[in-house]
């Protein structure tokens, strides 16, 4: 093991720090314009053939986190991203019903942000209802 002595690094110079600090942030907007693109991919999948789809929780979570940003998350894709956030299960969907819930609620957001929440919400409970619906009709047969 190399021995490492303290005071001997010396961090980069102030103008170094911040070309590097502007280069992580352009490969940031980048990355989320990747995300979008892939979570386009994945939701066309998911919808088209579920069979073949695989869950991909990194695409997930970035669907959850953002699902109320219109820049990361167009209309388009929002539409498409609806029917999927109603089949999500447990406590993914509890905190997304969740959210919806605190966003309408809220004092201060922004009107497609509100449209978004009360669109997430109502696709929850639509298919939560449908769920409980043909549970009922299985345990008659």
């Amino acid at each position: 093991m190399k021995d490492k002595k303290k005071g001997n690094n010396k961090g980069p110079k102030k103008a170094e720090s911040a070309t590097t600090h502007s280069k992580v942030k352009g490969e940031g907007k980048e990355s989320h314009q990747q995300r979008s693109v892939g979570l386009d991919s994945y939701i066309e999948h998911w919808a088209t053939d579920r069979e073949s789809w695989k869950f991909n929780k990194v695409l997930q979570t970035f669907a959850l986190e953002h699902v109320w940003d219109k820049e990361k998350i167009d209309k388009s894709l929002f539409r498409k991203l609806l029917p999927y956030l109603g089949s999500i299960q447990g406590g993914a969907r509890d905190r997304l019903l969740q959210r919806a819930q605190e966003v309408i609620d809220g004092d201060n957001q922004e009107e497609g942000t509100l449209k978004r929440a009360i669109k997430v919400r109502s696709t929850l409970t639509a298919t939560a209802h449908s769920a409980d619906d043909s549970a009922e009709v299985d345990s008659f047969q």
